[in-house]
């Protein structure tokens, strides 16, 4: 699977950020899809995956209910996501094993675009296609935002990171970000 947002560089940085343990621990992630294309199999697995790169942890249990139209719907068939009639938007809760809850919502709509919410015991951290800024309050209406900016520190993103990684991998071994 081609889950190049694992080569995206704030990602990398709000993963350190989670792991530094300076926000506290991380509670819930709400991971949210819309768009014409938010189909479960399009794009929704690139958002189930980042869901397990925050939590780094093994799923429990899940539970989940599919877009209405889709009730038996069991079988991916790929078309490759060219069509959103041919496969469901879904709704999850999944339960990981380390204490983690995540939700993950999708709709298919003409708005377009994606998110993460990260709630931790010290901030809430959102993640979109368009910007990641952590919150921090220091009182129920007192919040604080603070842009979280890739430095440049990643030459490649997304594909190109996928491949310069395989490249170096092949050369000096190592494992892959996304098997």
């Amino acid at each position: 699977m081609e889950h190049t947002r694992r080569w995206r560089h704030e990602f990398h940085l709000v993963r350190q950020l989670i792991r530094s343990g300076s926000l506290g621990s991380l509670h819930n992630i709400v991971a949210n899809l819309y768009g014409p294309r938010a189909m479960l199999f399009r794009n929704g697995t690139h958002m189930v995956d980042m869901i397990c790169f925050f939590a780094e942890s093994d799923p429990e249990w899940l539970t989940a209910v599919l877009e209405p139209g889709f009730d038996a719907y069991g079988e991916y068939l790929g078309d490759g996501g060219h069509d959103p009639a041919s496969e469901p938007a879904a709704h999850a809760f999944i339960q990981f094993a380390n204490g983690v809850r995540a939700y993950y919502n999708s709709a298919k709509s003409n708005f377009t675009g994606m998110q993460f919410e990260l709630l931790l015991d010290d901030a809430r951290i959102e993640v979109s296609d368009r910007r990641t800024v952590v919150i921090t309050s220091s009182g129920h209406l007192d919040w604080s935002y603070q842009d979280l900016v890739s430095d440049g520190s990643f030459a490649m993103e997304y594909q190109a990171g996928a491949v310069a990684e395989l490249v170096h991998v092949l050369d000096h071994g190592g494992m892959l970000e996304s098997s």
